[in-house]
């Protein structure tokens, strides 16, 4: 058997630039060259299967193409195919609950109507100290019965405009912008789950004064017409929901 370290004299035709780079890296290494070319076609020949780790020949795994002589590196053999790999999604952010509207939110809408009937109280704090404004409150009759078919009339001298709902008592439009609604913050409040926090209002133009409906849900009627503005008349009956108010000048 051939000893595996022997190296007997072989004729091979080396390209000259390889020739010369094996020389200058054993010059730099302190190394022999012929050692080193036989430790780089030992590598070659163990990489590609022929020599098992210990130097033995290893068996033929098959014809394999060599490189050409012009350097050209060997084709490599056919890959064997399989599935592609499968991407695994990206992990995607995590969503934030929606945050709850203030209507859906009992506790927000509690505050929220604090906060307006804050806002009217300081309202009306300030009317009452300036005094003798167009907001500021007239003098209720004197008397506990009013006689509706009386006229009357406000500083100014226009009719005053009364309120009245059905079985209650009048109360007075004594602001230029005077809101109804379910809400503690309005000047006229009706305590009933139809009516919307700020169902209506009547706003004063000049002499005149007009109801308007505020978006409300189940609306503002009269006489069986549901309406979005109109100009409030002597004995003018309208529908808050099911909640019937009377309105009458003195």
């Amino acid at each position: 058997m051939m000893d595996p370290s022997s190296r007997p004299p072989r004729k091979v035709s080396i390209a000259d630039h390889i020739w010369q780079a094996y020389e200058d890296m054993a010059s730099q290494m302190g190394s022999d060259r012929d050692a080193l070319i036989n430790q780089a076609m030992f590598m070659f020949a163990r990489l590609n299967g022929f020599l098992d780790p210990s130097g033995s020949a290893a068996p033929a795994p098959g014809p394999r193409p060599v490189p050409v002589s012009n350097g050209t590196p060997a084709p490599r053999p056919p890959q064997p195919r399989g599935p592609p790999p499968q991407l695994q999604p990206a992990p995607r952010p995590p969503q934030r609950a929606p945050e709850p509207s203030m209507d859906d939110d009992p506790v927000r809408r509690e505050v929220q109507e604090r906060v307006l009937e804050t806002a009217a109280e300081l309202e009306r704090l300030i009317q009452n100290k300036r005094g003798g404004g167009n907001n500021a409150p007239a003098p209720e009759p004197d008397g506990d019965n009013i006689d509706i078919d009386d006229p009357g009339s406000d500083a100014s001298g226009a009719p005053a405009l009364y309120m009245m709902v059905e079985g209650g008592e009048l109360d007075r439009i004594a602001k230029d912008r005077f809101v109804i609604g379910r809400g503690k913050h309005c000047d006229f409040v009706i305590n009933s789950g139809k009516v919307s926090r700020e169902h209506a209002v009547i706003s004063r133009e000049g002499s005149d004064f007009f109801i308007e409906d505020l978006g409300s849900s189940n609306g503002t009627w009269f006489n069986k017409q549901r309406i979005k503005r109109r100009k409030v008349e002597d004995g003018d009956e309208y529908f808050i929901c099911s909640d019937k108010v009377k309105f009458v000048y003195r």
